[in-house]
């Protein structure tokens, strides 16, 4: 949990108040939570994706986007997730 919660703090910013970090870590575990669920349902049912599903679809979710585009829109995606 620690190595993503430190994903989600701005190295470059001010280091978050106690308030904020526990706020920040609290939010990290319970979307860890949710993702193991969200897995072990999709295993209980079943439903796995190949390789070629997965591929297609991130082909399709990036192609209206340039390389610093893509890189823009995780980078902004990661700062507001959580």
């Amino acid at each position: 949990m620690e190595k993503y919660y430190r994903t989600r703090v701005n190295p470059e910013g001010q280091e978050p108040s106690q308030e904020e970090a526990l706020s920040l870590k609290l939010n990290v575990l319970e979307e860890l939570i949710n993702n193991e669920i969200l897995l072990e349902r999709a295993k209980k049912l079943n439903l796995e994706a190949s390789d070629g599903e997965v591929e297609d679809k991130f082909t399709e979710l990036k192609s209206p986007y340039t390389e610093d585009g893509i890189s823009a829109a995780i980078e902004e995606r990661g700062r507001f997730s959580g």
